[in-house]
C-alpha cells in the first residue's frame, strides 16, 4: 500500500494439466494481498492448458490482459513466473505490456515486485530460465520419441499416460510407431 490508497489486484493461477489445482496459488497469492492492503477485484483461472500456448489460447490469460489493458487493475499477482509464459520473448512481451499501462507485476515463487528497478531485472533473468526449461523438456520428449522408435514397438505406459497426444498422432494417421 502506497501512501494509504489501496491498490487494486487480480490474481492469475494455471496448472497444465485437469488432475492438478490452482487452490494453493490463489491460497498464497490472497494473503499476500492482504498483507499488502491490496484489493483483488478479480481471479482469473486457466485450468489444463500449458503455460506455454500463447496468450489467445489461455481465455483466462487473455482476459487478464484484456483487464490490464483496460487498466482494471493496479497490480498482476502470479505465483510464478512460467504462470505468465515459458519464453523470453513472450515474458518481455508481458512486462513491457502490463507496465504501458501502469499495472505492477508480482510474483510469489521468485519474489519479484516490478515496482523496483531490481525487480524488473530479475524476472527478464527468471524469463531465462522458464525458457531453458521449456527446451529441457523437448528434449527429453523427443529422447522419448526416438527410443520408442529405435525399439520398433508401441510404449504401452506413454499411451496410458498421454492420451491428448495419442489421439492427435492418430487424427493426422500416424501409428505409435512412426512417432
Amino acid at each position: 500500500m502506497k501512501d494509504g490508497k489501496t491498490k487494486w489486484a487480480a490474481i492469475y493461477t494455471l496448472v497444465s494439466t485437469d488432475g492438478q489445482t490452482t487452490e494453493n496459488q490463489g491460497r498464497e497469492l490472497r494473503l499476500v494481498a492482504e498483507r499488502n492492503g491490496w484489493s483483488i477485484v478479480q481471479e482469473f483461472v486457466d485450468q489444463g492448458i500449458s503455460g506455454a500456448k500463447d496468450r489467445k489460447q489461455r481465455p483466462a490469460f487473455y482476459a487478464l490482459w484484456r483487464g490490464a489493458i483496460r487498466r482494471q487493475f493496479e497490480v498482476v499477482m502470479v505465483w510464478a513466473v512460467d504462470r505468465l509464459g515459458r519464453s523470453l520473448p513472450h515474458l518481455v512481451n508481458v512486462l513491457s505490456e502490463i507496465h504501458a499501462k501502469k499495472a505492477d507485476l508480482f510474483m510469489y515463487q521468485q519474489g519479484i515486485d516490478t515496482t523496483t528497478p531490481a525487480g524488473k531485472a530479475l524476472f527478464g533473468m527468471m524469463g531465462v530460465c522458464a525458457e531453458f526449461e521449456r527446451s529441457m523438456i523437448q528434449e527429453r520428449v523427443k529422447a522419448g520419441i526416438k527410443r520408442v522408435r529405435a525399439r520398433g514397438g508401441e510404449d504401452k505406459g506413454l499411451r496410458k499416460r498421454n492420451p491428448p497426444c495419442l489421439a492427435r498422432c492418430f487424427s493426422l494417421g500416424k501409428k505409435v510407431s512412426e512417432w
